[in-house]
């Protein structure tokens, strides 16, 4: 028989509240768009073409803004709204991207939008932070955070 007696009340841990500013050298987020078609191929089994998107119609902050993202400072961006076309037609509009950062929290939406059923759409966020801060964020070393 045995007893387990508690010697002592457990405490809540202490965890440190975050902050409302961040720092001014923390980038908004750059997109990587991309969409695959994978085709039968009698050659080599399989074939894969792949697309790269790119953002057309910006607006940030519910305005137009011919402002390049990668250099915008993040807590400058409160949203923003893009049309996506791919390299091989870009007068054709694949698809809507919105993102907000409302409440400290970074939120995007895609609605993908063609016709072509066989492809597959893909998306990806490179965030890029200050080298001051990467003790705190467990990644691998360089400048780049890819979130899938």
């Amino acid at each position: 028989m045995s007893y387990l007696l508690a010697l002592k009340e457990p405490q809540a841990p202490v965890i440190p509240s975050m902050t409302q500013a961040l720092p001014g050298t923390i980038i908004f987020p750059q997109f990587h768009l991309v969409t695959s078609v994978t085709e039968p191929d009698k050659a080599n089994w399989r074939k894969v073409t792949r697309r790269q998107g790119q953002l057309i119609n910006l607006k940030i902050n519910d305005s137009p803004s011919p402002v390049d993202l990668s250099v915008m400072p993040f807590d400058q961006v409160r949203s923003m709204e893009a049309d996506i076309v791919l390299d091989n037609n870009p007068s054709v509009v694949v698809g809507h991207l919105h993102a907000d950062t409302a409440d400290m929290e970074f939120k995007y939406h895609i609605d993908w939008n063609w016709a072509e059923k066989s492809a597959r759409p893909g998306a990806g966020v490179a965030l890029r932070y200050p080298r001051t801060i990467r003790p705190f964020l467990l990644a691998a070393p360089g400048d780049l955070v890819g979130l899938p």
